[in-house]
């Protein structure tokens, strides 16, 4: 099991928070980050609620997601 998934939102947006609410049911739950859209950006309290951890929005860098990647990455341990 991963300790942190990354994924990047899909156009099936039903289709991924119902795969979403079934990889994060326990017993071993990672820590998901979304990358997301600036249009689906109100959206994050809908992922928060599946099991999203980090909700990133518009444009990432590699170093703000490698930060959140450290930041869920070592809260796991």
């Amino acid at each position: 099991m991963a300790d942190v998934l990354v994924f990047e939102l899909p156009e099936d947006l039903a289709e991924c928070l119902q795969w979403l609410s079934k990889l994060v049911a326990p017993p071993r739950v990672p820590s998901v980050i979304a990358l997301c859209p600036p249009d689906v950006g109100d959206l994050e309290w809908t992922l928060r609620d599946v099991g999203v951890r980090e909700v990133l929005v518009g444009d990432v860098s590699g170093e703000q997601l490698s930060r959140a990647c450290r930041r869920l990455f070592f809260k796991s341990e």
